[in-house]
């Protein structure tokens, strides 16, 4: 996305199928100050527009927009773990969670599958956020794996105002990019672009002509010392936050597959009867 003819910020040529691309890297558009964003061709898509058509033929009357909007029949399948070939919800693990914490809204969804990632299954955060969501909703465990307390970097800085701020809506961890880099900015001062700067080079830390990773730490917790955001006891849990960075998804991208899976949820639970084999 370019706010002038692109062919006069960046070398261009033709496709053989007749596009106009541009001769850059994401890094060098960005650099230009193009906007870049990613479209994915999702085959789940394909079942809601096809679900919609069905739906459509048998129920004219049905408002198809309102497939994404909030209902408890929708919310109670995901309660009970109905999420097979739901995009995004349909790991065992994951149904196994959602029978467990019972989510109320669609932010608990968005969390689950933010932590739903392979570095989170490892280290045990996503086991510590679903026995997270179950105290917060006063739901007693079943599960004997839910009995230890496991603690992170989050909770040793959560005195911080900057930190707890930004995770007061997941449950005290840090699921998001964008937490990071509200994170940053309040221990910093630096803008939102240059926050984000940063949160590329730590991502990036370590790897072949890429900042070294202490380096890095040392960067923020010296400007975060210096303005008095953290104190020195604070500066290895903020360093081993900066290290956990990586395994941040962006919030945009979660919401976004989060809608997807439930739009698939919500045509099964009100029209999976109708809809057969489909469903």
């Amino acid at each position: 996305i370019c706010s002038e003819p692109i062919a006069g910020v960046m070398p261009t040529r033709r496709a053989q199928d007749g596009r106009l691309v541009i001769d850059a890297d994401r890094d060098a558009a960005e650099a230009a100050g193009m906007g870049i964003v990613t479209i994915l061709g999702l085959k789940p898509l394909t079942v809601i527009a096809e679900g919609k058509s069905r739906i459509q033929s048998s129920h004219p009357d049905v408002r198809l927009s309102d497939l994404s909007a909030d209902d408890e029949v929708t919310m109670h399948l995901f309660r009970a773990g109905a999420t097979e070939g739901v995009f995004q919800f349909s790991y065992p693990a994951m149904r196994e969670a959602l029978r467990e914490v019972q989510p109320r809204r669609r932010s608990e969804l968005h969390a689950l599958n933010a932590a739903y990632r392979p570095a989170f299954l490892t280290d045990g955060l996503f086991r510590e956020l679903v026995r997270r969501m179950l105290d917060r909703n006063g739901i007693a465990a079943q599960s004997a794996r839910l009995d230890v307390h496991q603690r992170f970097p989050e909770d040793a800085l959560y005195d911080v105002e900057a930190v707890r701020e930004a995770v007061a809506d997941t449950f005290g961890l840090m699921l998001f990019q964008e937490q990071f880099i509200a994170i940053v900015r309040r221990l910093s001062g630096w803008s939102a672009r240059e926050a984000e700067r940063y949160r590329r080079r730590a991502r990036a830390a370590d790897g072949e002509g890429n900042a070294d990773r202490a380096e890095l730490q040392d960067e923020l917790i010296a400007v975060a010392t210096e303005r008095a955001a953290i104190s020195k006891e604070h500066k290895d849990h903020l360093r081993a936050l900066i290290a956990r960075s990586p395994d941040t998804v962006l919030k945009s991208h979660v919401v976004a597959y989060a809608a997807i899976g439930w739009m698939e949820a919500r045509i099964r639970a009100h029209f999976g009867g109708e809809l057969g084999e489909f469903a």
